[in-house]
This record gives structure tokens, C-alpha cells and sequence, in this order.
């Protein structure tokens, strides 16, 4: 089981229902669904009049699709290692009991994936800010720096081209490792102490 706090979250409903959900937690067991979802121009974040960031972002039917499937798969393992119920919040209604065993890929449907009733989170954000040689093709320089503003630096997975879908922490840490040695080695001339003035000895 994830930790009481992202349990929570993702389960569905509120109130005394949600709550005895939580009570059973020492007997219930996750499957985590991850799906990668790839860049396309509507989701996007803007800023508003006042300066406030702006979040644009909806799930390709895709996306949908690929967590549908996801979560019928994840179902019939619970049912199959003798699970009496199974929460889908891709179902109508969102708890399964064995009797449904049969029915999940009719009872899991993407019409039933709604926004601000289906519970989703994010993890292992990567892209956005892909190395390349110009502004044609990408954000940043081969040392995470960004086209045209050089003074800014990119140090993190926003630098890979796109989500690699797993958590790659050596790599990461090697871009930023990578781009903290070229900051150094340009500012070590400004850095360096001056060298003593002649007159004043």
C-alpha cells in the first residue's frame, strides 16, 4: 500500500464512506497504473493577466484509453488473487465485488474516466526542456543552457526530450553534475581573486 495520505486521495467518495475505506487500510493492496503521457501543443501552462501561472491540461483519449486497459488488467489480478472487492475509478460505480469478476471490461469504461472525479497525480516529470542545437529544436544548449538568455541554466529532467516513463536518478544527477562543472569552469576566471595592485605595495 502506498502511505494513508495518497491512499486517501485516490480513493473515491467522502464522508463515513471514505473514512471506513481508510479504516480497512492495514487490509487493502494497490496496483500502481502509470501511463505517459506525450507533449501535445493544448496542454500547456500560460500565464494570466495578474502574472499567475495557468495550468492547460487534458488527457488525450490515448492516455484514457491506455489507463483503462490498465486498470481492467489490474481488476482481474485482484479477483484472481481472491479479492472481495476492487476499487476502478474507471467503473460506474467505482467498487467491484467478486460477483463482477466476469464483468470488468464492460463495467471499466473510458466514458466513465471524468475530469475532477477520477483521481489522478503525477510523477517522474521529464521533458519540456530538451537539449538540441538551437531554439529551432529545443530549449537549452548541450550544457542546459537556454537559447537566447544565457545566463539561465537547466539542470534537472526537464533537459531529457521526452519522459522515459521510469524514474532515472543516475541521469539525472549526471545532467546536473554536467551542467554545475560548465557553470564552474565559466565563472572561475570572475571568481578568481584579483591580482595584487603593484602601487600599493
Amino acid at each position: 500500500m502506498y502511505f494513508p495520505f495518497t491512499t486517501a486521495k485516490n480513493m473515491t467518495g467522502f464522508g463515513a464512506p471514505h473514512s471506513a475505506l481508510m479504516h480497512a487500510f492495514p487490509r487493502q493492496q494497490q496496483i500502481l497504473v502509470l501511463a505517459c503521457d506525450k507533449a501535445v501543443p493544448h496542454n500547456r501552462i500560460a500565464v494570466d493577466r495578474a502574472g499567475k501561472a495557468v495550468v492547460h491540461y487534458t488527457f488525450t483519449p490515448a492516455v484514457i484509453e491506455s489507463m483503462v486497459r490498465a486498470t481492467r488488467a489490474a481488476a482481474k489480478i485482484f479477483f484472481a488473487a481472491g479479492a472481495l472487492r476492487v476499487h476502478a475509478p474507471s467503473a460506474d460505480p467505482p467498487y467491484l465485488s467478486r460477483r463482477d469478476a466476469a464483468r470488468v471490461d464492460e463495467l471499466i469504461q473510458a466514458r466513465h474516466f471524468r475530469p475532477g472525479k477520477t483521481t489522478v497525480s503525477a510523477a517522474h516529470l521529464m521533458g519540456g526542456c530538451g537539449m538540441g542545437r538551437s531554439a529551432a529544436d529545443s530549449v537549452t544548449d548541450a550544457w542546459g543552457r537556454a537559447h537566447g538568455i544565457p545566463w539561465l541554466r537547466i539542470a534537472d529532467s526537464s533537459l531529457f526530450p521526452d519522459s522515459l516513463e521510469i524514474n532515472p536518478y543516475v541521469t539525472i544527477m549526471a545532467l546536473a553534475d554536467r551542467v554545475a562543472e560548465k557553470v564552474r569552469e565559466e565563472i572561475g576566471p570572475l571568481s578568481a581573486p584579483a591580482a595584487a595592485d603593484p602601487a600599493r605595495r
